[in-house]
């Protein structure tokens, strides 16, 4: 494949993801009038984990409940995260999260209201009510309003470019070089470059995710050098009816197939208790026992909820859906990557003129998220990354990458697109979702660990020999690249963490062992190879 390079594009502040984090990152850093481009490999404000979600954001401001506080809140994230969490980091979410939502409404967003006041829900995990919805309850009610706001500002759009390299100066990030689906190969110049590319829910065969969610953020931070923490930690969730809504706030249940009520059975019917990790390990424990109706799902049982009630709630239903029915399917996908780069309270990275914001990082939501931290997080820390990135572009001048930096990735993707195979990337990219999900999902042990991380190496040394018909094909395989490398990073935390926490489940170790195990699980990429090491948790805030 003839691949064409384009002339390089500078700027003050580089944005890498259009979902809430990168969008809220550009509006903070062109508010300040510093030059902001933004670059994604999806259509700005709608090809993002944001943009699909149920637009909740969690916020213990006490607009609702007196009681409630972020003292609260921050309480209720680490003990959902089961200790693990990053203390300092949830602090500054959860004592920012109130002041983003004003923000937002500023910037043209609208959320729900009872009369003046915002109206707030509680969800699974939360003691009080301090969820703010948008509007209509979907994710694109935030992003629409904060590309129209950021391109009114003058933040420079860009889509449908992958990045794959940073561009480095001794130890500091200055931009970073992308290829799209026509062939073209583009550099980005930078005097700050902040990193929002969102999680990887698509290494699974399952998942809620947008379907730019490979991972590409992850691979290109470890490879660069940056450390990752937490990567074992995977949320998987229900799909269909949300049950964070039908069980956890308005008494509905879920059933195997004997009828028997598992959020009972499992002793978390309690809604505090009733977290995402907690149901999806429930119904997988029933689905594995053999206890579903057709192997993958298990029944929502909504008769215990009032035909008033119910009525009201059917706008959370598929339309069409018949006005007697009250019994749902619903299955597990991955939903959400709690590990990622391992981020300090001003956003940075470790590497000087990185910054990273929302679900690329870890640490902030520990070994499970509560409903609602995932979108404070992302406007908090996109907020603090724009900040901070311009605070880091007004004081330095552009950099200039070491030489050959830009032809070795050329002469690389070239390359790549010319090698040629007999492997079918569909098929690869088919068995690394099918190992994940079969063998480093919901359920884990040793044996299955060890299975994948075979699987997956047998599948990196194929990889390089799949058959190529396009430049999109050539982005695709790229992708995939990223994906084997998130996989082996998830499933070799996974099989270090000899015990059960939160969203990660050893069916060999059950039991959560806070005697050995309150550490963080640091990956980093030393001269080519793979290093796991433990750190302390740093309990001086909250302890078990």
């Amino acid at each position: 494949m003839e691949l064409k390079l384009e002339p390089t594009r500078e700027t003050d502040v580089l944005v890498l993801g259009s979902g809430g984090a990168g969008l809220r990152a550009a509006i903070a850093a062109r508010t300040q009038g510093v030059k902001v481009l933004l670059v994604s490999k999806s259509r700005i404000g709608l090809g993002s984990n944001t943009a699909i979600s149920g637009s909740g954001i969690a916020a213990g401001t006490g607009w609702r409940e007196p009681a409630d506080s972020p003292e609260a809140h921050f309480r209720d994230t680490v003990i959902a995260g089961r200790y693990v969490n990053n203390q300092h980091l949830v602090e500054v979410v959860t004592g920012q999260s109130g002041r983003q939502i004003l923000e937002l409404a500023s910037f043209g967003v609208t959320f729900r209201k009872r009369g003046e006041a915002f109206h707030m829900v509680q969800m699974a995990g939360h003691t009080y009510a301090r969820n703010v919805l948008a509007d209509r309850g979907i994710g694109i009610e935030l992003t629409r309003p904060l590309h129209d706001y950021a391109a009114g500002l003058g933040v420079e759009l860009w889509e449908g470019v992958l990045i794959t390299r940073f561009l480095t100066e001794g130890k500091g990030v200055i931009g970073a070089v992308g290829i799209d689906e026509s062939g073209r190969i583009y550099v980005f110049q930078a005097k700050s470059t902040i990193l929002a590319t969102g999680g990887a829910g698509h290494i699974y065969l399952r998942t809620s995710n947008a379907a730019g969610s490979t991972g590409d953020g992850f691979a290109l931070a470890y490879y660069a050098g940056v450390p990752l923490v937490d990567m074992e930690f995977v949320q998987f969730a229900t799909s269909g009816p949300d049950t964070d809504v039908f069980c956890a706030r308005e008494g509905g249940v879920i059933r195997n197939r004997l009828g028997e009520n598992i959020l009972e059975k499992y002793d978390i019917a309690d809604p505090v208790r009733m977290t995402r990790s907690a149901v999806a390990r429930a119904m997988m424990l029933e689905i594995l026992a053999g206890n579903s109706p057709d192997g993958m799902t298990l029944t929502l049982d909504t008769t215990p909820i009032s035909e008033e009630r119910f009525e009201a709630l059917r706008v959370l239903l598929p339309r069409n859906t018949p006005r007697d029915r009250r019994h749902f399917s619903v299955g597990l996908h991955a939903h959400f990557f709690m590990g990622g780069i391992k981020i300090n309270e001003p956003a940075e990275t470790g590497l000087d003129r990185l910054y990273a914001a929302g679900e690329v990082c870890g640490g902030i939501h520990g070994a499970g998220r509560l409903g609602g931290n995932a979108l404070a997080d992302v406007f908090v820390f996109g907020w603090i990354a724009g900040e901070r990135a311009t605070e880091r572009a007004l004081a330095g001048e552009a950099g200039f990458p070491a030489a050959g930096q830009v032809s070795a990735e050329v002469e690389r993707l070239r390359a790549l697109g010319s090698a040629g195979g007999a492997e079918s990337l569909d098929e690869l990219v088919r068995s690394l979702k099918t190992t994940m999900w079969n063998k480093v999902g919901v359920v884990r042990n040793g044996q299955q660990l060890a299975e994948a991380l075979d699987e997956i190496t047998s599948l990196k040394k194929r990889a390089p020999k799949v058959s190529l018909r396009s430049y999109a094909e050539l982005t695709d395989a790229i992708r995939l690249r990223n994906m084997l490398m998130v996989a082996e990073m998830v499933t070799r935390a996974a099989l270090l963490r000899t015990e059960s926490r939160g969203a990660h489940y050893r069916s060999d170790y059950p039991e959560e062992n806070n005697r050995e195990w309150l550490k963080n699980i640091v990956i980093l990429n030393k001269k080519g190879q793979m290093s796991l090491t433990t750190t302390p948790v740093d309990l001086s805030r909250l302890g078990p």
